[in-house]
């Protein structure tokens, strides 16, 4: 293995059109004694504050210096100071001890005095590059350098790495300029990904890319690579030491020679990684995108992230290629070192697009004109929800609602500060015969109808909020941030057990931190065991005795638990991303996880579970994208498309379930749903809520991407729309020359039509009418796509909103003249699709706007459009 005190620079030609063998050109320990420098009158020093070099007993120093160069232009070596020159102690001063490991020698510089080296800086030099190998503490301090009396500081990265100060002539001396130094940020690996050397990568020194002219060491990727290899590249910038807390986001540049994406993520010194988005780049010309740090996402989060920025490590550009047919597929691109930005992107450049549901999520509900209101309590956010008899309490950011399950829209009594409750944002509530528990973000209140009685930390009670709550006869558990608390029902002492660990909303979905950091959740779920015994979770699951005692914790630390259900021998977790049946000694005996939710399929994997409620044969869950279930009789985890729909981008925040109803707490009031409906097929999608694209299955792309149809994208257009409600989905398209050239806008759903015999939709596009295809894939099963079958018919779009009517008896299978079945039961997938070869269209570039999608039933009119209906004719 190569010692940690060496550092190769890996250069190749980019001349020409042939790839260049990587160069190794070692920076360090032996020197070169043809550009080794002279004693002379030149003053470099080095100073700095000591550090740990290895945990927090290891050795302490400044920094270990591998080589010291001098460059000319074209960044040409014409000196070089090495440890291990025989001629190192003619230049070398106070200052320095010599470190040997492993037959390796590097300068430290401890730091008691400042290192100093008297030399000759040759007369041709245009810049200094300094290779360290810097500490493990990503909080480095800088080191000052001192050349004939001018100054600059650096921050020695992690690892073997260069920094390159540019030198100007001051009198008869070289000094430093001042200007910002450059580091070379690139971890560069010259492993071919397929182990063949198809790959290769180094720093690009030609004229106009070299780091003293560019002012940044410019990686160069060449590949030649089987098509079935589908390569990905990735540029990877070391930068656990650089404090990035002053800025904002970070620019990266990329230069590619064909049709390419270019996406960004982030890696944390925890080890999670953030996807920032991307953009796709065309050949041959440098194209630059923005990515703020808060536009990242952490798919593993359920709830807020917020990236705590002084704890990146890497950030990683990931390139993929556009292969074309044939052949190999080669190429070469280059990736500017990251530049990093204070407040907004730079004027001018485009901000980084995510591919992912959290992006689309929040961009739709921030363009959606209609946000659907709650039909309870709109404005509030309802935190909580229990019953108790015929009453149903309700926790809210502005006090307790006492309601009736029979009119869940009228208050019989509400309670705040004002009438003695402790805090107004309430995080849960517990009846109890007569008491009703109250955990707030400042402690608890217990309510007996009449009078308040507030536990705080002058009671005993950890600081922080009251996250969830659990009775017994005898006591009341109480979830919070830094730990579990209990209550005595007779004699209301207070006994509180302080934990460590819990979820860290602030870093990620499920770390573990310290509680004294006031970071984590340490419980915000609870139940009591048939035993009486105690489990409760955030990150994870923990198993207390009733006196107290932990007793196990299950699931680690970086799984979100939502909410934990004991039942008999088992225990059920739902955690962020599903659900599980788990012994009580660990064991896990059944598994559901949401990528195997039967639902939208495109958004499935990337959907979290964030509120869960249990009954006899059904846990009910609250989805990021809408509501669900899972059966216990069938073991399926299922999506409601009828309450997603109609919750549309509402947030929900807490289930509870009667009888007959599904009680739903959203981050806008509250929405009661009769059970029955749950298995409804939506009736109708506006695409102006977030619900209406998850329910179509859509697949928005807000990048051009290549495909049969040369390019097209699909994305929500805020300012379309018909009728009255703007927001529909768009279509934009090019298509190419050949007769399969094919544009397609594609739903993908699985909805069970059992009743329905007809669709209506609008529909416009641009410049003049065209003709569309209009197919329906039929599947045996809604949840599963077996034995398909497609159904068509073609329709005249004009260029103004027009609303169609298409009957299931107008549709014709493909291929043949029978006639969709009037029983038909299961719909897949519904698309919008043009076709060179048969419409006669070569190279036609436009826009097509799909909205209003409706389901019909024998005899229903739609609801109205602009125009009146003219009926589809079948192909």
């Amino acid at each position: 293995m190569m010692s940690r005190w060496v550092v190769i620079l890996l250069v190749f030609s980019v001349c020409g059109s042939t790839m260049a063998g990587p160069k190794e050109t070692i920076l360090s320990a032996v020197g070169d004694s043809k550009t080794w420098v002279k004693p002379g009158s030149d003053a470099l020093q080095f100073s700095g504050q000591p550090v740990s070099f290895v945990g927090d007993s290891g050795p302490r120093a400044v920094a270990a210096v591998l080589s010291i160069s001098f460059v000319a232009k074209g960044y040409r070596n014409v000196g070089t100071i090495g440890p291990s020159h025989p001629k190192l102690k003619e230049v070398l001063g106070s200052g320095w001890f010599v470190r040997s490991r492993k037959g390796f020698e590097a300068l430290v510089i401890p730091g008691s005095t400042p290192a100093e080296i008297r030399c000759t800086v040759p007369t041709e030099a245009a810049g200094m590059v300094v290779t360290t190998f810097g500490a493990k503490d990503s909080q480095t301090p800088p080191v000052k350098v001192t050349l004939n009396g001018t100054a600059q500081e650096f921050v020695p990265l992690r690892g073997p790495r260069e920094v390159c100060f540019r030198l100007t002539q001051k009198g008869d001396r070289l000094c430093l300029a001042q200007t910002e130094p450059i580091y070379n940020l690139w971890a560069i690996d010259i492993r071919s990904r397929n182990g063949e050397g198809g790959v290769t990568k180094g720093i690009d020194l030609s004229p106009e890319n070299e780091p003293l002219s560019s002012g940044q060491y410019v990686l160069h990727v060449k590949y030649a690579l089987d098509l079935k290899e589908l390569f990905k590249g990735d540029a990877i910038a070391e930068v656990s030491a650089l404090d990035l807390t002053p800025y904002d986001g970070y620019t990266v540049a990329v230069k590619t020679s064909t049709f390419t994406r270019a996406s960004c993520q982030i890696k944390t010194t925890d080890n999670f990684s953030w996807r920032g988005g991307g953009q796709i780049f065309g050949p041959n010309q440098w194209g630059e995108i923005a990515v703020p740090f808060v536009n990242h996402a952490n798919l593993t989060t359920a709830g807020d992230g917020v990236l705590k920025l002084a704890e990146i490590k890497r950030i990683h550009v990931s390139i993929v290629p556009q292969f074309r047919r044939g052949g190999l597929g080669e190429g070469e691109f280059w990736v500017r070192a990251p530049q990093f930005f204070r407040g907004n992107p730079p004027s001018g450049v485009q901000v980084a697009r995510l591919r992912s549901v959290n992006d689309d999520h929040c961009d739709l509900v921030t363009i959606s004109p209609e946000r659907r209101n709650a039909p309870y309590f709109n404005g509030l956010s309802v935190q909580s929800i229990a019953h108790h008899g015929d009453i149903v309490w309700l926790g809210t950011n502005n006090g307790v609602i006492k309601v009736s399950q029979r009119q869940p829209g009228l208050p019989m009594a509400k309670w705040t500060q004002a009438e003695g409750l402790l805090d107004d944002d309430v995080q849960a509530v517990h009846p109890d015969g007569d008491n009703l528990w109250i955990g707030t973000v400042c402690g608890l209140s217990q309510f007996d109808g009449k009078a308040f009685h507030n536990y705080t930390t002058e009671n005993g009670l950890l600081p922080g909020p009251v996250m969830a709550l659990a009775g017994t006869p005898t006591s009341v558990w109480l979830g919070m941030t830094r730990g579990i608390a209990r209550i005595d029902k007779t004699d209301g002492k207070v006994a509180a057990y302080k934990r460590r660990g819990g979820w860290a909303p602030e870093s990620t979905g499920g770390q573990g931190v310290p509680v004294e950091e006031g970071r984590a959740v340490y419980a915000d779920s609870m139940a009591i065991g048939q035993d009486g015994s105690l489990w409760h979770g955030a990150a994870g699951v923990d198993h207390t005795s009733a006196a107290g005692r932990p007793l196990e914790h299950f699931l680690g630390s970086t799984t979100r638990t939502i909410a934990v259900y004991p039942s008999e021998d088992v225990v059920w977790v739902v955690s962020a991303h599903g659900i599980q049946c788990m012994r009580q000694d660990g064991d896990i005996v059944a598994n559901y996880p949401m990528r195997q939710r039967m639902g939208p399929q495109p958004y499935a994997a990337d959907s979290r579970i964030v509120a869960a409620y249990p009954e006899k044969d059904t846990i009910w869950v609250a989805y990021n994208d809408g509501l669900g279930w899972l059966s216990l009789s069938n073991r399926t985890l299922y999506w409601s498309p009828s309450f997603s729909v109609s919750l549309g981008s509402l947030v929900p925040q807490c289930l509870m379930a009667d009888e007959d109803s599904l009680w739903v707490g959203t981050d806008n009031g509250l929405v009661v749903f009769n059970k029955m409906d749950a298995v409804k097929p939506w009736r109708q999608l506006d695409y102006n809520c977030p619900a209406d694209v998850y329910a179509a299955g859509l697949d928005l792309e807000d990048e051009a991407l290549d495909s049969t149809a040369g390019i097209q994208r699909i994305f929500v257009d805020p300012e379309e729309g018909a009728g009255n409600a703007p927001g529909s989905l768009c279509m934009e398209f090019a298509l190419g020359k050949d007769p399969m050239s094919a544009c397609a806008l594609e739903q993908r759903f699985g909805l069970d039509l059992t009743g329905y015999d007809g669709l209506s939709f609008s529909a416009k596009t641009t410049g003049s009418p065209r003709r569309f295809y209009l197919d329906l894939l039929r599947v045996d099963n809604p949840l599963r796509s077996r034995a398909t079958e497609t159904y068509r018919v073609w329709l005249d779009v004009p260029t103004t909103w027009k609303q169609f009517v298409i009957p299931f008896s107008a549709l014709q299978r493909t291929g043949g003249k029978l006639a969709i079945p009037a029983d038909t039961s299961f719909a897949g997938a519904l698309t919008l699709r043009r076709v060179v070869g048969d419409f006669k269209c070569p190279e036609d570039k436009g826009k097509v706007w799909f909205d209003s999608l409706q389901w019909l039933k024998p005899g229903e009119k739609p609801t109205p459009s602009l125009q009146p209906v003219k009926e589809a004719r079948a192909n």
